[in-house]
Order: C-alpha cells, then sequence, then structure tokens
C-alpha cells in the first residue's frame, strides 16, 4: 500500500486509491484499472526491446506505439468516471475524505488530457503549439532552450531577479513558464522595477542608471532597447574574454 504521505497523480493510481476499502463495485473497478495498467507497461516494456541496440529511434515505431497507447488508454476516462460515481455514492467515507479524493480525479484527467492532446498531434505529424511536456503535473516546467552539449537536457523553472547586490535588496522577481532565453527576461524585470518607481514619493525619484548582468545582456538587440531607455548596460564577460 502507498504511504499516505505520497498522493498518487496518474488516473489509473488515482482510481486504485479511490476504491481501496471497497465493495464488490469498488473491488471490480479496481481490478480493471490494474489490468488497463499492467497491459500499459508491457507495451511499453515490448517497445523498448524493439528499441534496444538500434543507435536511433524510429519515428514510425514511435508513432504506432503511440497510437496503440491512444486505444488501449481510451478505456481510461469511462473508468475514471465510473470512480468518482462510485466515490460520491460511497457513505462509508466521510464527508472530508470524500471531499479530499474528489480533486484526485480531476487534477488526474486534466493531466491525462493534456498527454492525449499532444500524443495525437505527434501521430498526425502535426508541429506543436508549444514545447512537448515535460511533466504533465507541473505544465510551467519546460526544457531550457539553451542546453549544454556535454549533459543531458536541463529541465525546471529559471526565476530572473534584479538586485542591489552591495546592499542585498530584491527590486523585481520574474518568473516565466518554462524556460526561454535569458535574454527575454530583462525586459519584464526593468518594468517591474520602473513600476515600482512610479509609486516612490520621495525626492529625489529613485531611477535606473545601470543594469549588471551576463552574458544575456550581451545582445545587441536588447543593448539597444536598454541604451534608448537610457540605461547603462554592464556585461560581465567570461575570463579570457576579448
Amino acid at each position: 500500500m502507498r504511504p499516505r504521505c505520497i498522493r498518487p497523480k496518474k488516473v489509473l493510481q488515482v482510481i486504485t486509491s479511490i476504491t481501496e476499502e471497497c465493495t464488490t463495485q469498488g473491488t471490480a473497478l479496481q481490478a480493471q484499472a490494474q489490468h488497463l495498467q499492467q497491459d500499459l507497461g508491457k507495451l511499453m516494456r515490448r517497445f523498448g526491446r524493439q528499441c534496444r541496440g538500434m543507435g536511433n529511434v524510429c519515428v514510425t515505431l514511435v508513432r504506432q506505439t503511440e497510437t496503440r497507447l491512444l486505444e488501449m488508454g481510451a478505456q481510461v476516462l469511462p473508468l475514471a468516471q465510473a470512480a468518482q460515481e462510485y466515490l460520491h455514492g460511497a457513505t462509508h467515507v466521510s464527508a472530508d475524505q470524500r471531499a479530499r479524493l474528489s480533486t484526485q480525479p480531476t487534477a488526474a484527467l486534466d493531466a491525462h488530457h493534456r498527454i492525449e492532446h499532444q500524443s495525437r498531434r505527434l501521430t498526425q505529424g502535426k508541429a506543436l503549439s508549444q514545447c512537448k511536456i515535460v511533466n504533465a503535473y507541473d505544465p510551467t516546467i519546460a526544457p531550457i532552450c539553451k542546453g549544454k552539449s556535454n549533459c543531458p537536457a536541463q529541465f525546471g523553472r529559471k526565476p530572473g531577479i534584479s538586485a542591489e547586490p552591495a546592499a542585498g535588496f530584491i527590486f523585481a522577481l520574474h518568473l516565466p513558464v518554462g524556460n526561454p532565453s535569458d535574454v527575454r527576461y530583462v525586459e519584464p524585470l526593468v518594468d517591474n522595477v520602473e513600476q515600482a518607481i512610479t509609486r516612490v514619493r520621495t525626492r529625489p525619484t529613485p531611477a535606473i542608471h545601470s543594469l549588471a548582468g551576463d552574458l544575456a545582456l550581451n545582445d545587441a538587440t536588447l543593448r539597444e532597447a536598454l541604451h534608448a531607455r537610457g540605461i547603462l548596460t554592464v556585461v560581465a564577460m567570461p575570463a579570457g574574454a576579448p
């Protein structure tokens, strides 16, 4: 049994969790969910065996496997709806527990729909409107746009901060969706600082005279935009750079 501190995220795991303390109907749902989960696992293991030693993964094989997964995954939605109906009528479950458990299928189905939508576009050879899903349960996480050649792809969130290092004062924080290039962080941060400055009533009014940063500030278009706003840019170049 899963520890109580670990909440299930996937739809079939949620169904199993809901139907653990059950009557006959709940036990039947649990068995169907577990059987479907095993079938999906077998399909993925078969895909792994087919790819072993190939060097490059065949696009046709990926699309065939994805299509089969979508066909098998069509059973997920009816099972989730049945689990929600079962939970609604489960009189042996307290109202507080029922309210807590009812949020889990909704969140799991939202993630399932995002994955299904992306998979259908990929199997049809259509381009995605945004980058591939990295974490279905946190859509703000995306691959870092400028990766490193000597390590695997990096993922996560990368906040931007505008601060006065000497005083240790943070003027602005910007947390974009995913990981856009560093250049796209700068002007939103400057905008946030200038919006804060407009609310300052003391004299003389503070102003941004210069901005120091790493190589993100070395972009010609960005520097021109900041210079047009009367802001001097100082780029911290790596050691040995001209």
